[in-house]
């Protein structure tokens, strides 16, 4: 795969088996429930949210392994309704099977995306939906064929703080912001300007936040 196919491409799952990129235990855990939320129209039951809530919070290590299994145990409120009933449609159910097996597994991410890509075609939106999964995935990898040597003097108060808020609240709003506190403190690497200022959606994980939190 080349760079521009790397940016340009629309096929998550392309992008997965290229071998650019590895992605550690946060990172499978945070992309796995960015996906899943991404399909939360398809989520019906409130449980299911909570679940995401609970796996993120583990990502980042407030939550403990039995938080974790409670989340995948409890992501619906009535199973036997869930696996015989007619509440749920077959999108759905496997839109609650990504949060499962993102609970379960030791590779999250790749198995959160299969999942989550079943439940779309059996939707129909596979076509709109699926790009936006690359998009997710390439918000927290970055552009594995440019890596960004981040240099301690950007990572100013002013700079973390931007970054702390927006990664605790999931707001990416303020971005631009940070963009122009990172140029302030003498950053000029534009693949970190233009990714804080590109229209495109941003993440917890977003690798720009990640750098400038000292996250992996």
């Amino acid at each position: 795969m080349t760079e521009s196919e790397w940016l340009l491409n629309t096929d998550p799952e392309l992008l997965f088996r290229s071998g650019h990129f590895e992605l550690s235990a946060r990172q499978q855990y945070l992309f796995a429930v960015a996906v899943c939320r991404r399909i939360r129209g398809l989520l019906i039951d409130s449980n299911s949210l909570h679940s995401l809530d609970v796996i993120e919070a583990f990502a980042d290590g407030a939550t403990s392994p039995d938080d974790l299994r409670r989340a995948r145990d409890t992501v619906v409120e009535d199973w036997d309704e869930f696996e015989y009933g007619t509440a749920f449609d077959d999108a759905q159910r496997h839109a609650v099977q990504a949060i499962i097996e993102t609970a379960t597994r030791d590779d999250p991410a790749w198995w959160a995306l299969h999942w989550a890509t079943q439940a779309v075609e059996r939707r129909g939106t596979a076509g709109t939906v699926r790009p936006a999964f690359a998009c997710i995935l390439r918000d927290i990898v970055g552009n594995p064929f440019r890596p960004v040597a981040f240099s301690m003097e950007w990572r100013t108060t002013t700079a973390v703080l931007l970054a702390k808020q927006m990664y605790e609240d999931s707001d990416f709003s303020v971005m631009p912001i940070l963009a122009d506190a990172l140029q302030d403190a003498g950053c000029e690497n534009d693949n970190i300007l233009n990714h804080l200022r590109s229209d495109e959606p941003h993440y917890r994980g977003c690798w720009v936040l990640d750098l400038v939190l000292g996250k992996s």
